[in-house]
């Protein structure tokens, strides 16, 4: 039990600010794109703190930029999934949304040009 409510979380979550961007369509397909931060993050998911909030239940895409580790050579990693929005929050400390998805994929590489 955590302050007198029951955790029924399967994984550990861990307090982490890093640059996210989420990205959806809407019931008309026009693409959105929305820039914000991690509040919380486990392998099942996380927390986006953002002024912007796709609705509940809709289908996501999300990359987490970590930042290079090592020095001025390595270059930070990006973590990417789908997911599922599912809750946002209205407070007046903070705005944002919890995504439900696995993070399978870490990519390393810088993104490729157009050609």
């Amino acid at each position: 039990m955590i302050g007198g409510s029951v955790n029924l979380r399967s994984s550990a979550r861990f307090a982490m600010k890093m640059a996210v961007i989420c990205r959806w369509k809407d019931h008309q397909g026009s693409a959105h794109e929305i820039g914000g931060f991690s509040r919380d993050i486990s392998t099942a998911g996380l927390f986006v703190l953002s002024s912007a909030l796709p609705p509940d239940g809709t289908d996501v895409s999300v990359e987490v930029l970590l930042p290079a580790l090592g020095g001025g050579t390595s270059r930070g990693l990006r973590l990417q999934s789908e997911g599922k929005v599912v809750r946002a929050e209205h407070r007046e400390a903070a705005t944002g949304f919890a995504v439900r998805c696995e993070f399978a994929r870490v990519d390393g590489r810088e993104p490729e040009s157009a050609p």
